[in-house]
This record gives C-alpha cells, sequence and structure tokens, in this order.
C-alpha cells in the first residue's frame, strides 16, 4: 500500500508540474523549432549556392564533373591540384624576379661605381688645371688619384675598372671572366648574408662608396724640382708647409660637393675659419685668399690683428670685434683705420 501511495504522489507532482511549466516548454521547443528551420533554410540556399557554382565551373571548363553535392569530393581534389599549381607557378616568379633584381643590382655595382670613379678623376683634372697655375710661395701642388691599396678592395677595383659587364645582354657585350664573376659572386653573397639590418646598410655603404677604391694624395712641387707627398709630408714636418695643402684639400672637398648639388635646388657654400693660416706666411695666405676667392665659396675668415693687414685687401667686408670685459662690439672699419 505505500508503495502505491508513493506513485500516486509522485503522479499528481508531474501533472502539478506539467501545468505550471508547461507553457515555457512549449515556448522553448518552438522557438528550437523556429531556429532549426532557419538553419535548414540557410544550409538549402548554401547548397544550391555551391550546386550553381559546380554547374558554372562545368559549363567554363567543360571538366565533367556531376553537377551535385554528392560530388564534391572531386571538385576538393581539383581545387588543390590548381592551387598547388599556383603556389609553385607564384614561387617561380618570384624566384624570377628575386634573380632579376639581383642581377640588376650586380650590373650596376659595376656600371655605378665606375661612373662614379671616372666622374671623380675628371674632377680632380680639372682641379689640377686650376693649380699648376697656382703658386704658393715656390710650391705648386697637384692632387693624385690612384687605385687603391687596400687588400680587400683591390680585385673589386680592377673589375669596376674593367668596362666589362656582369650579365651576358647581348652577343656583343663584354662580359667577366669566370675568375672574376666568382669574385663578384663571393661579394653579393656576403652583403645578402647578413642578417642584422644595421650591418647590412653598413656594409652596403663601405663597398658602394666609390671613394674606398681610390687612394688620394698631394704632390708638392718645390721650385728647385724636386717634390714630396702630402702623406709623408704631414707625418714629418708641421707649420706653413703641411698647412697649405691643407687648405687646398678643404677647398678642393668643398668644390666637389658645390659640383655634385642638385641644379635645381637653391644652393651655398659657407666656409667659417677661426684663427686661419695661423702657421703660414704673408705670400702663402695671399695666394691662398686668392684661390678661395676663385671657388663658388663664401668665406668667413676669423684672424688676430697680426694677420689682419694681410688679409684685408682680398676680403669684400672687414668687421672688428672688440671685448671690453663681459662685452663684445663689432664694427665696420676701412684700410686706413689700421
Amino acid at each position: 500500500m505505500e508503495h502505491v501511495d508513493v506513485t500516486q504522489v509522485a503522479d499528481q507532482q508531474v501533472v502539478i508540474y506539467l501545468k505550471r511549466f508547461s507553457k515555457d516548454f512549449n515556448g522553448m521547443k518552438n522557438d528550437i523549432e523556429q531556429q532549426g528551420n532557419g538553419y535548414q533554410r540557410k544550409a538549402n540556399q548554401i547548397e544550391n549556392q555551391i550546386v550553381m557554382k559546380m554547374k558554372d565551373y562545368n559549363d567554363a571548363y567543360n571538366i565533367g564533373f556531376e553537377n551535385a553535392l554528392t560530388d564534391i569530393e572531386s571538385y576538393k581534389q581539383r581545387y588543390h591540384q590548381l592551387k598547388e599549381m599556383d603556389i609553385v607557378s607564384k614561387e617561380e616568379k618570384t624566384r624570377q624576379a628575386k634573380l632579376k633584381c639581383e642581377e640588376s643590382f650586380k650590373t650596376s655595382f659595376i656600371s655605378g661605381l665606375n661612373e662614379k670613379i671616372e666622374n671623380a678623376k675628371k674632377d680632380i683634372a680639372e682641379l689640377n688645371k686650376g693649380l699648376a697655375q697656382r703658386d704658393f710661395n715656390g710650391e705648386t701642388y697637384e692632387f693624385c688619384v690612384s687605385p687603391t691599396s687596400r687588400d680587400d678592395f683591390k680585385e673589386y677595383y680592377k673589375i669596376i675598372q674593367s668596362g666589362k659587364e656582369y650579365m651576358v645582354n647581348n652577343l656583343l657585350s663584354e662580359t667577366l671572366s669566370e675568375s672574376q664573376r666568382r669574385i663578384m659572386d663571393d661579394l653579393f653573397i656576403k652583403l645578402s648574408s647578413v642578417e642584422n639590418d644595421q650591418e647590412t646598410e653598413q656594409m652596403l655603404m663601405e663597398y658602394t662608396d666609390y671613394r674606398n677604391y681610390l687612394d688620394y694624395d698631394i704632390k708638392i712641387k718645390y721650385a728647385s724640382g724636386d717634390f714630396a707627398y702630402f702623406s709623408k709630408v704631414n707625418k714629418e714636418k708641421s707649420g706653413g708647409e703641411t698647412q697649405t695643402p691643407f687648405y687646398v684639400i678643404m677647398a678642393a672637398s668643398f668644390e666637389q660637393v658645390i659640383r655634385n648639388r642638385n641644379q635645381n635646388e637653391d644652393f651655398g657654400c659657407v666656409v667659417i675659419f677661426d684663427e686661419a693660416f695661423n702657421n703660414m706666411d704673408e705670400q702663402r695666405i695671399q695666394e691662398m685668399i686668392k684661390f678661395y676667392n676663385e671657388r663658388e665659396i663664401q668665406t668667413f675668415i676669423a684672424v688676430p690683428p697680426s694677420r689682419a693687414s694681410t688679409i684685408i685687401p682680398y676680403v669684400n667686408t672687414r668687421l672688428l670685434v672688440i671685448k671690453q670685459r663681459q662685452q663684445s662690439f663689432v664694427e665696420g672699419f676701412k684700410d686706413e683705420q689700421l
């Protein structure tokens, strides 16, 4: 009897719960059914779109596949085949493009440096024409340029100056020998193997700077007919004998910058000398001022009173700077005020 009573109580409780929550259960059931129907409609639309794409593909390429989802695997296999073929094609195109870039760099590397080196030689030859007519107290100067003495650049200089091309552009072009090509290949491998961007940039700057392929010096010719090179004199002597070539080098450097400027840009070259020509005699100073006046250089020269009388005849503006205690005064003056 007890079991029957328990069962009856349970049945009654179920009835109570069903009455209480029947609306909620039905609502959830309806929501689920509606969502399911929506998903099914969307799936049917997507299936229809896929079937239409299959038909379009078959019509375009006459591939012979079935226009049904049951044959979807055939289409998937075809897709992966084409994708792999496309990847291989793109990799080959990328490889070819990289090779073209490398070959272009190699060719321009040689021709570009050769052009810069030749231009530098022309600039120096032009400068020497002017220097040959200038006597600095019995001395004349001549810039000398020669192939670099650096072992790590010697072979590259020979190749650059050979006038040959790295690539075979046509049957008439003169190309590098096998040994020269190996030397250049080793260089380009070295340039491309550096992983650090900063190191790569520094190395590129070093090897693309034409100045590193040349050695420079100044030949000093004396009235007696003897001569010496500035590289040696600079180590052994001091005074005007070393200062004069120094100022000539300065002028030549500025003049080269002027010549290489962009002609479309406003440009000026201003050089400021403090206590200039302090170790040079009057004749050297006068010739040096004349030399600078012939260049496209605007000079500002600060000298002590003892040098002023030597320089004043060769400058356009004269200013006297007077310092009194913690104050300074600037006044213009004429020759007779000295």
